[in-house]
């Protein structure tokens, strides 16, 4: 039995040397050089004219003394310009840059200025998003999607609603919105 256990093991054995050797006899080699990878990015811009681009702008409107019945909009502009061929999901929230000052302030008139954020179509604004500084602040809205090398202009309308005699002399100064593509 030992016999066959070891004339099985030294076929075995040979034809290992063999398939090896014949590998090593008849290989080749292909390579393909010159690669290289890189990555894309997300990346929103805003405009107030829609050909000045960059990462941030100020609003020419303070919204100061507003009365029952008060109205102003600001027009401005968002471009998809990733590197990558990516559709952007926008969401934007409201920053307060001064809680401190601001903390009294949030709860008289937070809840009774309205922002609504309009899409142009056309000659008509459409309405995307709206609520009051307070949901801004909280949470934020999604609003819109744009294309790679896609501009849009978009209006923010602010409003005041139902302001009472003892929420006068209120401010709520430092806010900032946030405007975040992500890809979707």
């Amino acid at each position: 039995m030992k016999k066959i256990i070891f004339s099985f093991l030294s076929i075995i054995l040979v034809l290992g040397v063999v398939s090896v050797s014949a590998y090593a006899l008849f290989s080749s080699t292909a390579t393909v050089s010159g690669l290289s990878f890189s990555t894309g990015n997300a990346n929103l811009q805003i405009s107030a004219d829609g050909t000045a681009w960059n990462s941030s702008f100020e609003l020419a409107s303070n919204y100061t003394n507003m009365a029952p019945g008060f109205s102003d909009s600001q027009d401005f502009y968002l471009k998809n310009t990733s590197l990558s061929n990516i559709n952007l999901k926008i969401h934007t929230k409201l920053i307060d840059n001064s809680p401190a000052a601001n903390s009294s302030a949030w709860n008289v008139i937070g809840s009774k200025i309205i922002v609504t954020f309009q899409k142009q179509n056309g000659a008509v604004w459409n309405d995307l998003a709206s609520g009051s500084l307070s949901q801004w602040q909280s949470t934020g809205f999604e609003f819109d999607t744009l294309a790679l090398d896609n501009s849009q202009k978009y209006q923010m309308l602010v409003t005041l609603d139902g302001i009472d005699d003892g929420d006068t002399s209120q401010t709520l100064s430092g806010l900032s919105f946030q405007f975040v593509g992500t890809q979707q």
